[in-house]
């Protein structure tokens, strides 16, 4: 195969996106506690402005308001590192609260396009621990007509996504391969910045079959007749093993980039009105009439 005129092209925005996120790393190096958190957020900010808004330790409060059985949130543990929402939330409401030493944001779950759990070093214990806590999250329910006029796109995922975002890592191919099969159901992205990987989940991301020889939508059609005939054996073998389940991949901030823009959906309008529906006392006085107070003769709904 011959090379493609624009590989030069790719190779310049790939080393950008790297250069990038190298420089916002080196701005918030000195930042105590927070540093990778906000740098990831200014690269994410650089891209996708238009689309979301973008939170540091914030907390998502959900419709049937489960978070509060799931979550430990005086702790401050149980505060998602990146918290990302669509700017077409109606309401765009943030709530915030004093918890211990500090303030909380809470955001409503259901104008989430995506969350992001960030740390410094992969390692066996680190990995765990993020895996268990997007479990929790997994577990929250967004309302099922939260979109309105949604542009469907072919490979939207209607859930918020659920991201792991590593720096550098310690751990073995064996030890993360087994984890994340383990935990299958719980993340759709992970990313370590330094080696530029990406493990995409392929059981919960369509986008992924742009990747996979079998699939209606590989985008590879002008492949040799014999590399191509030898890649769809290996997707068909690769289909019946537990290793279809994930693909890693180079170039881990271009693909990282390319699968929240087609696994986010376009949604015209998304209503966050249930969560504050569900927060107003009850039972809940009303009056039948013109009246400014409010006592024992109101009604009670």
């Amino acid at each position: 195969m011959t090379d493609s005129p624009g590989d030069w092209l790719f190779e310049a925005f790939s080393g950008q996106l790297d250069q990038k996120w190298k420089g916002y790393r080196h701005l918030y190096s000195n930042t105590k506690g927070t540093a990778y958190e906000k740098a990831f957020r200014e690269f994410l900010q650089s891209y996708f402005k238009n689309q979301f808004q973008l939170r540091t330790k914030a907390a998502v409060v959900d419709k049937d308001l489960k978070c509060f059985e799931l979550f430990n949130f005086q702790s401050g543990e149980d505060e998602i590192d990146i918290v990302g929402t669509f700017k077409q939330s109606k309401p765009e409401v943030v709530f915030e609260t004093d918890v211990g030493t500090g303030t909380m944001s809470w955001v409503p779950y259901d104008g989430v396009a995506f969350v992001c759990e960030i740390k410094s070093n992969l390692t066996s214990s680190s990995l765990t621990e993020d895996l268990k806590k997007l479990s929790k999250i997994r577990r929250l329910e967004t309302a099922p007509n939260r979109f309105k006029n949604k542009q469907e796109g072919d490979f939207d995922v209607e859930e918020p996504l659920r991201c792991l975002i590593y720096d550098t890592e310690e751990i073995k191919d064996g030890t993360l391969h087994e984890k994340l099969h383990e935990f299958i159901e719980e993340w759709h992205i992970l990313l370590i910045v330094e080696s530029n990987t990406i493990l995409i989940n392929t059981s919960l991301v369509p986008y992924t079959s742009i990747f996979q020889p079998s699939s209606e939508d590989f985008i590879h059609e002008d492949l040799p007749e014999e590399f191509r005939e030898w890649m769809e054996l290996e997707s068909r073998e690769m289909a019946e093993a537990d290793d279809s389940k994930l693909l890693s991949f180079y170039h881990g901030l271009f693909h990282f980039v390319m699968c929240v823009s087609y696994s986010t959906p376009d949604p015209q309008t998304v209503y966050t009105v249930w969560v504050l529906d569900n927060l107003r006392p009850k039972p809940y006085k009303v009056n039948f009439k013109a009246k400014t107070e409010f006592d024992d003769s109101s009604s009670i709904l």
